[in-house]
């Protein structure tokens, strides 16, 4: 993590940005992970699309982009996240330069092809975006299109 990325908040913490656009946005998930994020804003990711590899990931495309969050994290919330998503085995810190300016956090897998999720997982997924008020159509675009993938697989 890029030491000047860090910022203190209001209320003492030292904190960061960081993008959720999976597992993360559910609220009560962060809660228990990451019990001192404090939501930021709603925040449209230009460029990429949401994808299945069993489980979220972002991958550049052009024309589209992924609805997430912004949370200001805080170290803590950072090495609990870091051991969720798998990091640095799994998933990767991924960093990019937000609007109006600021680098913001994001993981992004390291390697996969695309599968289903497992139900529980996108209802995780489905809760995340009505606790943020998130258009839930690409989450269904991305359901698609690793059912279809997966389809073809055994075709």
């Amino acid at each position: 993590m890029h030491s000047d990325n860090w910022a203190l908040r209001e209320d003492g913490y030292l904190s960061t940005l960081y993008f959720a656009y999976g597992a993360n946005l559910n609220r009560t998930n962060m809660r228990e992970r990451c019990p001192a994020a404090v939501p930021f804003g709603a925040y449209y990711l230009e460029g990429f699309r949401l994808v299945f590899r069993t489980v979220a990931d972002i991958e550049p495309v052009g024309g589209e982009g992924v609805h997430g969050m912004l949370w200001h994290i805080t170290p803590a919330c950072l090495r609990a996240l870091d051991i969720f998503e798998g990091y640095p085995t799994h998933y990767d810190h991924w960093f990019f330069e937000r609007e109006g300016g600021g680098e913001v956090l994001c993981y992004r897998m390291k390697e996969g092809g695309y599968g289903v999720p497992p139900r529980g997982y996108y209802e995780t997924l489905r809760q995340g975006y009505e606790d943020f008020a998130l258009p839930p159509e690409q989450l269904c675009r991305a359901y698609a299109l690793a059912k279809e993938c997966e389809d073809a697989v055994l075709l």
